[in-house]
């Protein structure tokens, strides 16, 4: 994996008491979503739209997104940090050029399903990064945003 030096994350950490290079940090999220070769990364700040907007990135079954959330302040335990998310039973499709999707273009889709069919992922000590497969899930900034931000790696 071959980056830009991270100093002021780097520093972060040193002045937190870890002796961990932001370099070796971000390297093993990539890893965590298979994307060491040709991942992306994409800061998620503020909400871009009232209510849900669900959508998939890419729809393709590999690699993974990763998800490292950044809560409102600090011991911050609850919903908002990350996207919500729902489980589909089967891919919608795979991204084809013919059809006017190509793969590292989003997808939106249409849905007014039930709420107990949303998953709205809890943030806390411990759970502060998600990994999910784009094509097996439909997802959405949360409905309530608690978070400072969202780093995405896909």
């Amino acid at each position: 994996i071959c980056m830009r030096p991270l100093l002021r994350v780097t520093e972060v950490f040193a002045s937190r008491g870890l002796d961990l290079k932001a370099e070796e940090f971000v390297k093993r999220l990539l890893l965590l979503g298979g994307l060491e070769e040709s991942g992306r990364f994409s800061d998620l700040v503020g909400k871009p739209h009232e209510g849900h907007r669900w959508h998939q990135d890419h729809g393709s079954t590999e690699p993974n997104t990763v998800m490292l959330g950044f809560p409102p302040e600090d011991s911050f335990e609850g919903e908002g940090v990350f996207s919500h998310v729902i489980r589909l039973s089967h891919p919608l499709r795979l991204p084809d050029a013919k059809s006017g999707w190509t793969a590292g273009t989003p997808i939106v889709v249409k849905w007014q399903g039930p709420d107990r069919c949303i998953y709205r992922p809890v943030f806390k000590r411990g759970q502060e990064v998600i990994v999910y497969k784009d094509s097996a899930c439909l997802h959405s900034s949360p409905d309530i945003l608690n978070r400072e931000a969202l780093w995405r790696f896909m």
